[in-house]
């Protein structure tokens, strides 16, 4: 199951470069903000995943009734953290 994900435009990113003079500094420079975009799309799927683990079975009556794994076992006003564990998160770069 996809718990959330963070999508990367790294056309974006190159543009951003293509005024430089050196084919070396275009790279590194966009090297340089490719890792920020990552750094930052972490962050922020951790994040969200910490603050989705707070919410109770209930609240997802549909996705708790077996679609993701595990969440049969849960009582109605129990944490989803332990179901969450078996997601996923993603970066589209």
């Amino acid at each position: 199951m996809n718990l959330s994900f963070t999508t990367i435009n790294i056309v974006k990113l190159a543009l951003e470069c293509r005024d430089m003079e050196s084919l070396t500094d275009k790279k590194r420079e966009f090297f340089k903000k490719l890792q920020k975009c990552i750094d930052v799309s972490a962050e922020q799927l951790y994040d969200r995943y910490v603050f989705q683990s707070t919410a109770i079975k209930k609240q997802f009556p549909m996705l708790m009734s077996g679609m993701w794994l595990e969440s049969e076992k849960l009582k109605p006003d129990d944490k989803v953290e332990t179901v969450l564990k078996n997601g996923s998160l993603f970066k589209r770069v």
